[in-house]
């Protein structure tokens, strides 16, 4: 088939080519992170042809020596937000929304910068054999000290 339209496998002017999603207004961003796990968000897609967008296909692309070369699909989305679960730990990924209606998936945007997941949690040390029981009546106020190093 020559002359194939750069979004989907349709002929230019087709119906189905014309009216495909546009791409979403922005890259995604982090809105929150944990150790393994991250919430992205992006702005909505442009409608074309009256469509609405009825759903959001979110992939992840790990960076580095584990990473490999391909795309691996997180999941589904019909709202412009994503929790990704699973992920490895001090691993850097990029991640790409495409949006999907009623005639196919549109073009894809991806994050311009690498994201790193994970934070780096550090436990606090004592250095004292902290009291086994402390007890207090209801109301009463205590008074905890503690040094910070």
């Amino acid at each position: 088939m020559a002359g194939l339209c750069e979004v989907g496998n349709e002929p230019p002017g087709s119906l189905k080519a014309i009216h495909v999603p546009g791409p979403v207004a922005g890259e995604p961003v982090v809105i929150d992170s944990g150790r393994n796990w991250l919430t992205l968000s992006w702005p909505k897609s442009e409608i074309r042809g009256g469509a609405p967008v009825l759903a959001y296909r979110v992939e992840a692309w790990p960076l580095g020596g584990d990473g490999g070369a391909r795309w691996i699909e997180m999941g589904v989305s019909p709202i412009n937000t994503f929790d990704a679960f699973n992920l490895k730990a001090g691993t850097e990924y990029k991640f790409r929304v495409t949006p999907r209606n009623r005639y196919g998936w549109g073009e894809s945007v991806t994050t311009s910068a690498p994201v790193a997941v994970g934070r780096k949690v550090e436990l606090p040390e004592f250095t004292r054999i902290l009291p086994g029981q402390l007890k207090a009546l209801r109301g009463t106020n205590i008074r905890l000290e503690c040094q910070v190093m």
